[in-house]
């Protein structure tokens, strides 16, 4: 146990010797830091400033929504579904549904028309091509 004293002691003086109390550029950070609390009016300034561009913002934004609310927007054109005679929350699955399989290339040929025949047509339309060929390469070789 005295070992490890005398060797801490040891560390502890070799460490801070080198070490001078102060900072040579003590006194020069204390001076500027006292010369910026004698200014208030750039920190009043930097506020004033800073509110400013905050209100610029503000009105800029409120400016926007009311542009956009007001300006006139074209209704969005669906592509006529197969069925027309569902209700709003079915016909709106149906639209959707042929507006993604449109956006894919995709020709949903569903006579049925009902939501549940869609959903299959849309879900099965990639694995349709793969297995057409399939079908097609053996159909040639018999």
């Amino acid at each position: 146990m005295n070992e490890d004293a005398k060797l801490n002691a040891f560390l502890k003086e070799r460490l801070e010797s080198g070490i001078p109390g102060e900072p040579p550029r003590l006194d020069a950070i204390l001076h500027a830091a006292s010369l910026s609390a004698r200014r208030p009016h750039a920190l009043l300034w930097r506020r004033l400033l800073t509110a400013a561009s905050l209100a610029a913002c503000l009105a800029a934004l409120c400016l926007l929504s009311v542009h956009l609310r007001h300006s006139p927007q074209p209704a969005p054109q669906l592509a006529a579904s197969p069925a027309g005679s569902l209700p709003a929350p079915e016909q709106a699955v149906v639209d959707a549904i042929d507006l993604l399989s449109m956006a894919d290339g995709e020709d949903l040929d569903v006579e049925d028309g009902s939501v549940e025949d869609v959903l299959l047509a849309w879900q099965d339309a990639p694995y349709r091509d793969a297995v057409s060929g399939l079908f097609a390469e053996t159909e040639t070789s018999r």
